[in-house]
């Protein structure tokens, strides 16, 4: 499911020394404030689904270097910091399973490394629009060397 609203400020979700970011319409939360130091958000559709059909992350990352080759990613710049960026389709889809496909983004801020992803049970070959407008609501909390200098 994709939001089809634009994002609206009322609707930012914010908690304490996480991402903030604007929900889209009927899309529910789980940031787990339990905690208080892991700096992430998980995002979905309210649905009465089993499986979700799209779910947004975001989560504090060790560098990206560790685990993806940045070379398969497109380099972009997102809130002024350097960012990669690459949707892939991970399932074409079954019988019984729809297809998934997956759009990833790493942010380097000044070496903390955020990623952001967004699945979704559908075979797209480009970010629809309107997610990376949500995307570009997210609101990173201070770096973890900032808050203790505060």
């Amino acid at each position: 499911m994709i939001p089809v609203t634009a994002p609206r400020e009322e609707n930012r979700f914010t908690y304490p020394a996480r991402p903030s970011i604007i929900l889209p319409p009927n899309w529910e939360i789980k940031h787990g404030k339990e905690w208080a130091k892991f700096h992430s958000l998980l995002i979905w559709p309210r649905c009465r689904l089993r499986r979700r059909p799209s779910y947004l992350s975001i989560w504090i990352d060790s560098s990206p270097h560790e685990n993806e080759d940045l070379s398969e990613f497109k380099q972009v710049n997102i809130q002024g910091f350097p960012a990669y960026e690459r949707l892939i389709v991970t399932s074409k889809g079954s019988f019984d399973d729809p297809a998934q496909s997956i759009y990833d983004l790493y942010i380097d801020r000044d070496g903390e490394w955020w990623h952001v992803s967004f699945m979704v049970s559908d075979e797209i070959i480009k970010l629809p629009p309107i997610m990376r407008e949500y995307i570009n609501t997210i609101r990173f909390p201070p770096k973890a060397n900032e808050e203790s200098e505060s």
